[in-house]
């Protein structure tokens, strides 16, 4: 039997526009691959209460993560605490943990806040430029769900 380990980031769900993707998109894709393992990320400080109502089967397990995102911390706790030979890794944002060697599948929402003068954070500018190159790097499969 193949690998049928699929991880997906969804400590994102209560951020505004990735949140509202991550809980309309995700248990649905849970639901329609019944014969599939899913590992879930969850966020220490969130409630995912009603998004588990929203979940068929049983056909899932939840890794919590105690780093914030975007730190240099949830690059290793993520290495370390997912279990190895997954078939998939799906981010729904372009923080890809990048130590980890699954094939990876990561959505970008857009891409407006690189090329936004108005802004004065050099840091986010900085670390999307870096998470973007890696994407490219690993060869990602990328879902685009804006023309930014």
């Amino acid at each position: 039997m193949h690998n049928r380990n699929i991880t997906v980031d969804i400590r994102m769900l209560e951020h505004s526009g990735i949140g509202t993707y991550v809980d309309n998109l995700v248990y649905r894709v849970i639901n329609s691959l019944k014969d599939y393992q899913f590992f879930l990320l969850l966020n220490k400080n969130t409630d995912y209460t009603e998004f588990f109502k929203k979940i068929k089967h049983d056909n899932y397990k939840i890794i919590k993560i105690n780093s914030d995102i975007y730190s240099i911390s949830e690059q290793f706790e993520i290495w370390l605490k997912i279990p190895n030979k997954h078939l998939v890794f799906w981010s729904p944002h372009y923080n890809i943990p990048i130590f980890v060697r699954s094939k990876m599948l990561v959505t970008i929402h857009d891409i407006y806040h690189r090329v936004d003068l108005s802004r004065n954070n050099f840091v986010k500018k900085v670390y999307s430029f870096i998470m973007l190159n890696i994407i490219k790097f690993k060869k990602c499969n990328i879902i685009t769900v804006s023309n930014f």
